[in-house]
């Protein structure tokens, strides 16, 4: 009878915390409890953390390129806010600016409705009076 070959099962777990620290973690488990030594497991862990060293310095590199973009963005988006409130106050200050002469224009109509009103009553009696005048030399004549 063949004794059966002893199977080893390892899970990695990589934990990358903020992008820039690194963490390589080996668990191992075995069908029939035989487990590896501890140089073993450091052995393949010092060649994991120089791989990984080698496929995250370009991730890295892109990394730094985007979060230089942001925050370039990020700078151009608070500007435009600030523009963007500066706009609204003028445009609230316009609006309170036309509804004031629209008020004032309301009142203008009102008066030179009165005026209207009084001129056509000096207008009245003016007629009236050059109508009396005109009785008056007539008599007079």
């Amino acid at each position: 009878m063949t004794k059966p070959s002893i199977i080893l099962y390892y899970i990695i777990i990589l934990n990358i915390d903020r992008l820039s620290e690194k963490r390589i973690q080996i668990v191992k488990y075995s069908r029939d409890g035989v487990f590896m030594d501890k140089e073993t497991i450091k052995l393949i862990g010092d060649m994991l953390d120089e791989r990984l060293d080698k496929k995250l310095a370009p991730i890295m590199a892109k990394l730094d390129e985007h979060s230089a973009k942001l925050d370039e963005h990020s700078t151009k988006l608070d500007e435009h806010t600030q523009i963007l409130r500066a706009l609204e106050h003028l445009a609230q200050v316009n609006k309170v600016e036309h509804d004031q002469m629209s008020n004032d224009i309301a009142h203008m109509k009102g008066d030179v409705e009165s005026v209207k009103k009084g001129l056509a009553g000096v207008e009245l009696i003016t007629a009236n009076n050059w109508s009396d005048l005109v009785k008056i030399e007539s008599l007079i004549q």
